[in-house]
């Protein structure tokens, strides 16, 4: 029976009329469109829906947002997991936590106790006993879900005896059986006995206690639950945003070139029509925009993302609901977020629920739970959310199809293409997106429309080529021509051949022209690549006449990667190493790289070759960091030439733009920091700037040549994906060092990114702190774990030259903090005894090359005693905000081979019994576990081991691997330690024998040829588990038809308890060598 409150304030609800039913569920009251929470009211034994309640009042709350109810959970108890989930309070009414003793005289008293509404079932009897078995184990149960305040409860206890019955007068439900005594329990005595304390009339005392204790408790919940829930959203929300694509990538695309793409939006179904705005009109499902490579999809999204008339056209014909559009475009030019699955998906739901917000407390219940617990008090600390493929597809799926709340939501996704999923995974996508777009037989209140560009690869047009759509490069060449006659045609020394009176060329000139159109194939990036190099060479002298610019373009190749390798071979020879550099830092960098970031990598190599990164900090006077401000055109024309266009220097939209406006160039202490313009008359600078940037509008106008570029504002990136596939081939880049004589002191090593960055940073922290505020710049690329990973990746190539960088680093760092600089500077939310200093945080984060280095220079740093050992670093290793990582067997065996000591207690563990606890958790690499633990057992590491922990009383920890969750792999683990000597017959008060535990957990998944090995090493069958082993429920079915016959395999008294479930035993079998009774 449930009431389900509403949003109108002192509205009465209309209780049905209908009849409760006597078993399922009936709504008394709906709630209405919108329904804020419910709530369910659930009879004792013996009780009835009806009779149980006399009266309720409805619950007026007008600020509270839903968990809603009706989510599905793929989970091994679904319903259980959607009631846990959904539950925000619970109000017990008399509930016997630990039984009643009325339940024994219910023995004697059938009658009587039945009149109480106790069912005389034995089973319902004997679980009620006080203190019964059953009532323990719920009562920890229950313990445990308020321990993590998955909800709060409220006790209400009856004040008054029972006297129905003559000759007894007591309560039936005593105060100390229906309280728990919980930290989140409040407890209320209620003026009546057991069976009427839950029945409130509608006037007198009954109806004011209801109102003073009951209707006041209920209140007190919902308005905690409107505060929590909107917690709850924000964290959701958080979540979702943080594992969402950034609109970086959209920030790359270059806007659409003027008079360009505007046959997109032709009206019409005719030839001359691509009949995108009849799709957007009036069609539903899927649009596909195909095209080769490079033949400016992404910019045509974009347009159609930003143009006013892709809206007029959406809600041409939907009346007053006006529809919402989102733009997503998958990259591989930046990091895995930018082109996963999972990243547009949570984009995709982000970008709905932030422009219907009503859909935001829907959403909820999919997003995944993850409970942070303290190392050393096991408490719960804090619930995160988190997002994985799964839960994104279930939320989507779910507005769409929920009946709540109206929406329609258009999506523009770029490049489906470059996702990084395997051919198969993309299927899916591709399958997941018609199901997510709305047809004609949906019945959910939102409608969702989704056009998609990519190139034609063969899966997906397999899929989509029955969708409404057209091929890009068959509609683009009109604009080529636009765009050719504006950028060379207009172009000063090229206007001289157009304009010329000789006839002749001018003739050529045109015709030169139209064959560049002609050779395109429809492909935009091939024409912008030409006509830059057109361009450059008129300016640069390189074509001194029409025959020489004729020869040039019938040199270039008409297929872009045959193009890209001849721009590079055009790379002038003193270049290529800064060519080289440059290339491999913008392809490896985990963030997109400012100029000023380039600058540092290109002057940091100097530093490198000459033996002066390791000498001396680095004092920039004014003028030296005016000449490094004053830099960024000569630098965006340099990388320029050493990528011969295939790099582009861009500056951001707002919604990227990290730093302040007000922060300008340095111009002199007196005036550091000031709003000032050191060019009036750039754009960059100037007010219109910061409009702009309000307006997000692009910086840099299609053909503005700006007179100064912001090295901390102007990124660097690659011009096209197709390029980065270009330099990611084999041998591509290093390509551009063959032949040239190697530098003095310069090593392979060096030239790799990983150490290229390295030795950026390294200069960075040389600069003095005031010449970082003179710079306006925190040279944010490498905080907090962009530093790691560079040294995880540059450890693998075992060079000394890296050693001593991190060693300047972790130098350099210790003196401006102390040595434990790693939690201080990075922010990072650690134990402190974790991270005592760089050696212990290089052990968990895995640089193998570099510990072995410092190892073998001081053997004795393994036995230190500062801080955690290292030996349970390596074992137990902790990522950057304390969460557990995977074991790594190679830093183990390593701390190992230098005699670190396995026995010794930190925290009252030795480093077995740490991983056992600590390490066996559900997607852990179960492999690299048993290895690890064999590697301790080989080293001397007792597995019969006692220990303490934080706790006074000691126990054996061996039980505890059956209590893990770690599926099909727990055999191997419990063989691991068997055969190193543990004992499978130690008996544990808290878990009792190993036979107990195994057969109680539903995760111990042996076969039978596995548990025959474990009875032949010494394990037995004792009594207590007899009837756990024989239970109609008990999983372990096959264990007793096809194993447990044995007689062999049991205890002496145990083999007494099971011979009636064997009768086949022969007498020998049951006696030989049983107890006397």
């Amino acid at each position: 029976m449930a009431l389900r409150a509403n949003e109108a304030e002192e509205q009465t609800l209309h209780v049905t009329t209908d009849p409760i039913e006597e078993e399922g569920f009936t709504l008394l009251a709906s709630g209405g469109s919108k329904p804020l929470f419910d709530i369910v009211f659930i009879h004792g034994l013996q009780g009835h829906p009806e009779s149980t309640w006399t009266y309720v009042e409805n619950v007026q709350e007008d600020q509270v947002t839903p968990y809603d109810n009706q989510t599905e959970y793929d989970d091994k108890d679904e319903d259980l997991r959607d009631i846990y989930n959904s539950t925000f309070a619970v109000l017990f009414f008399g509930t016997p936590h630990r039984g009643s003793d009325w339940v024994g005289l219910g023995r004697f008293l059938e009658k009587a106790v039945s009149a109480l509404g106790f069912s005389t079932e034995d089973y319902n009897l004997k679980a009620l006993q006080a203190n019964s078995e059953i009532l323990l184990i719920l009562r920890e149960s229950f313990a445990k879900m308020l321990d993590r305040e998955a909800f709060f409860i409220t006790s209400f206890q009856e004040s008054q005896s029972f006297k129905s019955i003559k000759g007894l007068d007591s309560k039936i439900v005593e105060n100390d059986s229906s309280g728990l005594d919980h930290k989140h329990e409040r407890k209320q005595g209620i003026s009546s006995n057991h069976v009427d304390m839950c029945k409130f009339a509608k006037h007198g005392r009954s109806y004011r206690e209801y109102q003073d204790k009951v209707r006041r408790e209920i209140h007190r919940h919902t308005e905690r639950m409107s505060q929590e829930s909107m917690e709850q959203k924000q964290s959701c929300i958080e979540a979702l945003r943080a594992c969402a694509v950034t609109r970086i990538r959209e920030e790359q695309v270059d806007p659409a070139h003027a008079r360009t793409f505007h046959w997109l939006l032709k009206t019409g179904t005719g030839p001359d029509s691509p009949r995108l705005l009849e799709w957007l009109s009036k069609q539903f499902g899927v649009f596909w925009i195909q095209g080769r490579p490079g033949s400016g999809k992404s910019t045509a999204m974009k347009f159609l993302l930003h143009h006013p008339q892709t809206m007029e056209s959406l809600n041409m014909t939907s009346g007053t609901d006006g529809w919402s559009i989102a733009g997503v475009f998958f990259t591989d030019r930046l990091g895995q977020v930018e082109r996963s699955w999972k990243g547009i998906l949570a984009s995709m739901l982000h970008q709905l629920v932030s422009q219907v917000v009503a859909l935001q407390g829907m959403i909820i219940p999919f997003s995944l739970k993850e409970t942070i617990v303290s190392n050393e008090a096991k408490a719960f600390k804090e619930v995160l959310h988190k997002w994985d493929i799964e839960s994104l597809q279930k939320a989507l799926l779910f507005c769409k199809n929920q009946q709540i709340v109206h929406f329609k939501m258009c999506y523009f996704i770029d490049a489906l293409d470059e996702n990084n999923e395997e051919e198969r995974h993309r299927r899916d996508v591709i399958e997941y997106l018609v199901q997510l777009a709305t047809s004609s037989t949906d019945q959910g209140y939102g409608i969702i429309k989704v056009c998609a560009a990519s190139r034609p690869e063969n899966d997906l047009s397999e899929l989509l080529s029955s969708y409404n759509g057209f091929k890009m490069h068959e509609w683009t060449r009109s604009d080529i021509e636009t765009y050719v006659l504006d950028k060379l045609g207009q172009h000063p020394p090229m206007k001289d051949y157009t304009c010329s009176s000789n006839k002749v060329i001018q003739q050529r000139a045109k015709r030169l022209m139209e064959q560049i159109v002609h050779k395109a194939q429809g492909v935009f990036l091939w024409v912008r690549l030409i006509v830059q190099d057109l361009r450059d060479s008129l300016t640069n002298g390189l074509a001194l006449s029409i025959e020489d610019l004729e020869e040039r373009l019938e040199q270039t190749p008409e297929k872009l990667r045959e193009f890209y390798a001849l721009i590079l071979k055009r790379i002038p020879t003193q270049s290529r190493r800064d060519s080289y550099v440059i290339f491999e830092s913008v392809l490896h960098a985990r963030k997109p790289l400012k100029l000023l970031d380039i600058w540092l990598v290109l002057d940091s190599r100097k530093m490198t070759h000459s033996k002066e990164l390791f000498k001396r900090r680095v004092s920039l006077t004014d003028d030296q960091i005016r000449s490094i401000h004053d830099s960024g055109l000569a630098l965006e024309k340099r990388i320029r030439t050493c990528s011969g266009g295939l790099l582009e220097v861009k500056l951001p939209l707002s919604s990227q733009l990290e730093e302040k406006i007000s922060e300008r160039p340095f111009d002199g202490d007196s005036n550091y920091g000031q709003p000032k313009m050191r060019h009036p008359n750039d754009l960059a600078l100037g007010d219109s700037a910061v409009h702009a940037l309000e307006n997000q509008e692009y910086f840099q106008p299609p053909n503005y040549t700006p007179q100064w570029m912001d090295l901390n504002l102007c990124r660097v990136q690659v011009l096209h994906q197709t390029v980065r596939e270009f330099l990611g081939e084999p041998l591509i880049l290093t390509s551009l060092l063959s032949g040239e004589e190697e530098q003095s002191g310069c090593i392979a090593a060096e030239d790799n990114a990983d150490y290229i960055f390295l030795s950026a940073y390294l200069f960075w922290l040389q600069i003095s702190r005031e010449g970082h505020r003179k710079l306006n710049s925190n040279f944010r690329l490498y905080t907090g774990s962009f530093l790691f990973w560079h040294a995880k990746n540059a450890d693998k190539l075992k060079a000394q030259f890296y050693v001593s960088i991190l060693d300047e680093i972790d130098n350099i760092l210790s003196s401006e903090h102390n040595s434990n600089w790693i939690a201080h500077f990075y922010s990072i939310d650690v134990f402190s005894q974790d991270y005592v200093d760089f050696l212990s945080f290089a052990v968990a984060k895995g640089l193998l090359n570099y510990v072995e280095q410092k190892l073998k220079d001081d053997p004795s740093l393994v036995s230190r005693h500062i801080g955690r050992p290292l030996l349970r670093l390596s074992i137990i290793p902790r990522g950057m905000h304390g969460q557990l990582s995977s074991v790594n067997t190679d830093m183990l065996e390593l701390i190992l081979k230098y005699n670190a000591d396995v026995e010794e207690v930190f925290e009252g563990y030795n480093a077995l019994q740490s991983l056992v606890l600590d390490a066996i958790s559900p997607g852990w690499d179960e492999t690299n576990l048993q290895k690890a633990m064999s590697m301790l057992l080989k080293y001397g590491a007792n597995p019969n081991g006692v220990f303490t922990g934080l706790s006074s009383v000691p126990f054996i920890f061996y039980p505890l691997v059956t209590s893990r969750s770690l599926p099909k792999q727990q055999y191997s683990i419990v063989k691991c330690l068997v055969e190193h000597g543990a004992h499978l017959e130690v008996f544990n008060k808290s878990y009792g024998r190993f036979i107990d535990a195994a057969l109680q957990q539903t995760t111990f998944n042996a076969v039978a040829a596995e548990w025959i090995w474990l009875f032949n090493h010494g394990l037995k069958i004792h009594s207590a588990s007899v009837a756990e082993l024989y239970s109609a429920e008990n999983k372990h079915h096959a264990l007793r038809t096809k194993i447990c016959r044995n007689a062999a395999y049991y205890t002496p008294r145990a083999r007494l308890k099971a011979a009636k479930f064997n009768p086949q035993w022969s007498f020998a079998e049951k006696y030989l060598n049983a107890p006397r009774r």
